[in-house]
């Protein structure tokens, strides 16, 4: 996760962007079996 904060640094310091990014986490493991 932090590496990906530090590349999208501009989204990373909104605190809503930490949130989205575990969501996509979350629906990507879901959508895989």
């Amino acid at each position: 996760m932090r590496v990906l904060c530090v590349s999208l640094g501009q989204l990373c310091r909104s605190p809503t962007a930490e949130g989205v990014f575990h969501r996509l986490l979350e629906v990507r493991r879901e959508r895989r079996p």
